[in-house]
């Protein structure tokens, strides 16, 4: 079964709950990204009561692309910025019980700038890479 899942083009995208207490749900990520992007000091209440324009996340997650972009930083830099902030607490638990390098094997290469945050993106078909 893993050769066959291997060497397929799919993606597994994991729910929101499934991962609770290991990464960030979408709202903390949201934060931090902003905060990390645009130089933001903006706590969840804050960002609460922003979000009540009827913003969904990934609005906002696109709002602090525009403005590292619009501020000369790259693309690559928002890579691992989003990279930093989804798995940061989770590598640190890990090393905290000597088990960074397994968990970085498990989830893939840890060299370039997808590493981490997208295992098999040089595998993925060309119409699914932007």
């Amino acid at each position: 079964m893993c050769g066959v899942l291997r060497s397929s083009d799919w993606s597994l995208c994991v729910g929101a709950g499934l991962n609770k207490g290991l990464l960030p749900d979408w709202k903390d990520l949201t934060v931090r990204i902003l905060n990390a992007c645009g130089g933001w000091r903006l706590n969840p209440y804050d960002f609460g009561r922003l979000n009540e324009y009827g913003w969904g996340f990934d609005a906002w997650l696109q709002t602090a692309l525009n403005v590292m972009l619009k501020n000369g930083k790259k693309l690559d830099d928002y890579y691992t910025i989003l990279k930093n902030e989804i798995y940061g607490d989770l590598l640190k638990k890990a090393e905290n019980l000597n088990l960074k390098t397994e968990l970085i094997r498990a989830l893939g290469d840890a060299s370039g700038p997808h590493a981490l945050l997208c295992p098999a993106a040089d595998r993925l078909p060309a119409r699914g890479r932007r």
